[in-house]
């Protein structure tokens, strides 16, 4: 997959880029979905945040 360029916009008092919906699509995200953000110098890494199923204990 070709990935695009995308800006960093101001959003608010904070910076944000937007991910092509293609992106989304082909990664299996959707809006809503919990995003971890880390920096691995100089860029920055975004994974979907693991979902841990709690199993109840009797």
């Amino acid at each position: 997959m070709i990935m695009p360029v995308v800006t960093l916009a101001k959003w608010g008092n904070s910076q944000g880029i937007l991910i092509p919906k293609s992106v989304c699509e082909a990664l299996g995200l959707s809006i809503g979905d919990k995003m971890e953000l880390r920096t691995d110098a100089p860029s920055l890494v975004l994974t979907p945040q693991r979902k841990y199923h709690r199993s109840r204990r009797s």
